[in-house]
């Protein structure tokens, strides 16, 4: 009898259920055997079950497995082998593109500005605080509320990760809105989401402030776009300026 055992060998691979395995046993604090090879288990729906040590000229390692009614060995090179394909979960970092375990769109391209502004203000304050109810609120504010979400649980690690990279590849396609911090500018601190609000809304409002509700139920891109293209169009004559 022939057993095909196949696992993901890439990130991109992976399905929902196995990322929150992968996040779920990482939570675990296994050591980095252990741990690949509870996924290659997972993965490839077996169930360890017994090792053997067979004695001839040398000795051979062989793990037993069970695969449905099936049972059958491996020897250790061979679980070795299957688990070393594994071995992207733990030696390369999580992109953005992987399967997705929530309702919105990963690049939030559905989603209006006063719902991201929004919800950007509460993984803020998630950051300064901790308390995961600002979390919660900005999951709501996305379209998928988490109300029993816990600490320990997958969806909140994909959460702080997927958040992480979304932000990092804001500041690639808008680089001048989300431009870092001068640190030789002296400001002790960055300015609180309202002043934040009120700075965007003055630079697209046109001194309109009854257009600032359109401008919140506008797309996120959109809404960024135009302040990148501002924000260009501010610096090209501050340029202009200094050469005459």
């Amino acid at each position: 009898m022939t057993i095909d055992l196949h696992t993901p060998t890439c990130w991109k691979e992976l399905t929902t259920e196995q990322l929150r395995d992968v996040v779920e046993m990482g939570l675990k604090g296994l050591r980095r055997e252990e741990y690949l090879l509870v996924l290659f288990c997972r993965f490839a729906g077996l169930k360890m079950i017994a090792n053997k040590v067979q004695s001839d000229e040398k000795t051979v390692v062989r793990t037993k497995f069970k695969c449905g009614d099936t049972v059958f060995s491996l020897e250790d090179w061979q679980v070795s082998d299957f688990c070393g394909r594994l071995a992207f979960v733990v030696e390369e970092p999580m992109p953005i593109d992987v399967a997705w375990p929530f309702r919105w769109n990963r690049y939030l391209m559905d989603t209006t500005f006063g719902s991201w502004f929004h919800a950007d203000a509460m993984m803020l304050g998630f950051a300064l605080e901790g308390d995961i109810e600002r979390m919660k609120g900005a999951m709501k504010d996305l379209g998928d509320p988490h109300d029993d979400l816990k600490p320990d649980s997958p969806d909140f690690v994909l959460m702080l990760r997927w958040y992480d990279l979304f932000k990092g590849w804001l500041q690639e396609r808008y680089p001048l809105v989300f431009r870092k911090a001068d640190s030789s500018s002296g400001s002790d601190s960055a300015s609180s989401p309202i002043e934040t609000r009120q700075n965007i809304m003055l630079m697209l409002n046109d001194g309109h402030p009854q257009d600032n509700e359109a401008i919140e139920n506008s797309n996120m891109h959109d809404v960024l776009a135009a302040l990148q293209h501002k924000i260009e169009e501010a610096k090209r004559i501050e340029e202009m300026m200094k050469k005459r």
